[in-house]
């Protein structure tokens, strides 16, 4: 293994620090908001999310650490995480509070025609199949 080349749950810590800091920032938020006698339903939302991948992201460092094969491991997180956001997407087009013009959604539509091009010239030449999903 390189020496630049990621050792062990470093990259998970990274995204749970991050993690903590929204968590910290959507609180202040609500905190305020409850100072104030108020409470949209926004922020109770924008909490719940903070404290939903702050869980996800303990529970996969924890899991992590047991793992046998760290790299491969996190691969599949990362596409777990991203087919959840698709789907949070999707429901949100649908539900109109995300539109066709919002800002960054062309280049998020491009990132996936990527993604479904390379998986798709993968399978084409035979790509292997991750028999451990």
């Amino acid at each position: 293994m390189s020496h630049s080349e990621p050792q062990g749950p470093v990259l998970d810590n990274d995204a749970l620090r991050k993690g903590l800091g929204e968590l910290r920032s959507k609180l202040e938020t609500f905190d305020a908001e409850l100072g104030q006698g108020q409470s949209s339903p926004e922020n109770i939302r924008a909490v719940e999310q903070a404290v939903s991948a702050v869980r996800s992201n303990l529970w996969e460092l924890l899991a992590a650490q047991h793992s046998g094969d760290y790299q491969s491991y996190l691969g599949k997180t990362h596409v777990r995480r991203a087919t959840e956001t698709c789907e949070d997407v999707l429901a949100e087009l649908h539900a109109e509070t995300v539109l066709p013009t919002t800002p960054g959604l062309d280049a998020f539509q491009a990132a996936l025609r990527h993604v479904s091009e390379y998986c798709r010239q993968e399978k084409a030449k035979g790509a292997p199949e991750d028999a451990s999903s």
